[in-house]
């Protein structure tokens, strides 16, 4: 992921540079500014845009079975996202929201399911879903060792974005669930007292912290942007 960021020690506009970050399990990276000072920031956007933004960066350097991992694991986050914010939505503390999830972890179909009851629930309709076909090239590909075409790998990306943001479009125009979307950003970040002072709200390929209607950018678009060249970017470290 690449941003631009603000060295604290610099100027605040003459200070701007711009890192690329390596995606990780948490969000704090130690970076160096061009004027080699070094700080902790919490650079903060979720794990289901991480595991997004991977797979583009895969399908554009030609790692098809990558990429369609990396879509379905986007896509499997996202559902425990979904779930956890309908959760506190409904005044569920977060003691027994990791009790709960727990006992379906480790089991994405359980995953699934949990997800079209609460939607139904909460919004009386169903959600949209993968087709069949897109489930099916996602067993192959995870479970047998099939080796997707491109063609396949974009349409298998079309679908997960659709129906990520589809999700996402109706959380934003719900008075009882977006705050809980606002929020659940933060959840990502270190916010303990030896934490970073420092917090950025990444821009990310999908976003979840802007109006919908500002989120138009297509996967193919998205390919197309990370095959560009990469110079003249920082590389941030994790923390």
């Amino acid at each position: 992921m690449r941003i631009v960021l603000h060295c604290p020690t610099c100027d605040p506009i003459a200070g701007q540079f711009s890192v690329e970050l390596l995606p990780k399990n948490d969000c704090v990276y130690e970076i160096d500014c061009p004027n080699g000072h070094r700080f902790r920031a919490n650079v903060l956007y979720h794990e289901f845009q991480k595991l997004f933004e991977v797979a583009v960066n895969a399908l554009a350097d030609n790692y098809y079975r990558e990429a369609v991992g990396s879509f379905a694991a986007s896509y499997e986050r996202f559902l425990e996202l979904f779930v956890r914010i309908a959760m506190k939505a409904n005044g569920v503390n977060d003691e027994e929201l990791a009790k709960g999830w727990k006992t379906i972890s480790r089991q994405s179909e359980r995953q699934l399911g949990a997800f079209i009851v609460l939607f139904a629930m909460e919004f009386g309709t169903q959600p949209t879903l993968l087709a069949n076909a897109q489930v099916e090239l996602r067993n192959k590909v995870i479970h047998q060792g099939y080796f997707p075409t491109k063609e396949e790998c974009l349409t298998y990306g079309r679908a997960v974005l659709n129906s990520i943001r589809q999700s996402i479009r109706i959380l934003n125009e719900s008075e009882k669930h977006e705050p809980e979307l606002i929020r659940s950003i933060n959840d990502q970040g270190d916010f303990s007292s030896s934490g970073p002072r420092l917090h950025y709200y990444a821009h990310s390929l999908i976003a979840t912290n802007t109006p919908p209607a500002a989120d138009t950018k297509t996967l193919d678009e998205m390919l197309e942007q990370a095959i560009q060249p990469r110079g003249g970017y920082f590389l941030a470290r994790g923390a």
